[in-house]
């Protein structure tokens, strides 16, 4: 209703009434570039499907004291943008109207330049603290864990598309581990991470590498975040309502960006997010670690989420020992 009357008092402002409603934009409107010669009952609705496509209000584009003004830069930008819509729709569709604001800008002000994932947020909050140091986060989530083993062996479960199988988790350092879902296995060797599922057995690369890996990591004990360069506090967020600081780091030799999520109470470290860089752009996904039990005197996540954009995993630990012995060939590829 608010809505419909500001459109009505803009009508009336503007003298669009019936009798105008056919004529010219530019005869009905002041300062009229990309709808010039169309119907000037045309204006309204349109600007009303971009605010709607990026989730904003008029004065986003306009000065508000004077709607004809080109002072703001958003506005000079929206008719490049109109402009660069209607040819590729004449250009690849014929002219029929298949790309809008709405395909790329999706309720934001600047288009995602990767596939949505839900709960992960592209922007985190501006940090009012500039003290803070990635060093300091480190350091405060060591202790927070509280040391290291030498070996960890996790059972539970895994719930993957609706489907629950039994789940087993070894793991050995910083780059080594096991993981047994069910039949299948993946694992990484220190080198190479692999993957056996059925019948199929290969190494793996890129972002399926990135997603098997992640589960296995191993984020304790001082070389823990060894491999990042550039290691950055790049702002505030939260999960599941908890306050978390976000630190961001790169590893040149996978093309990857990581951002590391610490709680601000706990110091624990709730969720992993991977930038991956592809021929076409940038693959989301990240890993969530909850459910933090004491094994040996250091803290174990017992519950990890594991999210992309497409597919989604939860990973429920019952049990968890630390130090067994355990042979390296395990970790090894069962391959030539």
């Amino acid at each position: 209703l608010l809505l419909l009357l500001s459109s009505v008092s803009l009508v009336i402002v503007g003298g669009m009434l019936t009798p105008q409603a056919d004529k010219p934009a530019e005869e009905v409107y002041k300062n009229i570039v990309i709808f010039k010669g169309k119907p000037a009952r045309d204006v309204l609705p349109a600007m009303d499907f971009m605010a709607a496509s990026l989730k904003v209000e008029c004065s986003f584009c306009h000065n508000q004291k004077d709607y004809s003004s080109d002072e703001k830069d958003e506005k000079v930008t929206a008719r490049r943008m109109i402009t660069m819509q209607g040819e590729l729709n004449k250009q690849y569709f014929g002219g029929k109207s298949r790309v809008t604001c709405t395909s790329c800008h999706n309720g934001h002000t600047r288009p995602l330049r990767a596939p949505a994932v839900s709960d992960l947020s592209p922007r985190h909050q501006r940090l009012s603290d500039a003290s803070i140091k990635p060093g300091d986060l480190l350091a405060k989530y060591q202790k927070a864990v509280g040391g290291d083993v030498q070996t960890l062996t996790l059972i539970g479960t895994r719930k993957d598309h609706g489907q629950t199988s039994p789940y087993e988790l070894v793991q050995a350092g910083s780059n080594k581990f096991l993981a047994k879902d069910g039949e299948n296995r993946f694992a990484n060797d220190g080198f190479v991470v692999w993957l056996k599922y059925g019948s199929y057995l290969n190494k793996v690369w890129g972002d399926t590498a990135v997603s098997l890996n992640r589960i296995g990591r191993w984020f304790r004990g001082p070389k823990a975040f060894e491999g990042y360069e550039g290691l950055t506090v790049v702002g505030k967020d939260k999960i599941g309502g908890k306050p978390v600081t976000v630190v961001r780091g790169a590893i040149p030799a996978d093309q990857n960006v990581e951002e590391f999520y610490f709680d601000d109470a706990s110091g624990l470290l709730l969720r992993v997010a991977t930038m991956t860089q592809t021929e076409l752009g940038t693959l989301q996904s990240y890993v969530d670690f909850g459910d933090y039990r004491k094994v040996n005197g250091v803290k174990v996540p017992f519950k990890i989420t594991s999210m992309s954009s497409d597919e989604e995993s939860d990973v429920q630990f019952k049990s968890a020992k630390a130090n067994l012995p355990v042979d390296d060939k395990i970790f090894a590829f069962p391959g030539p």
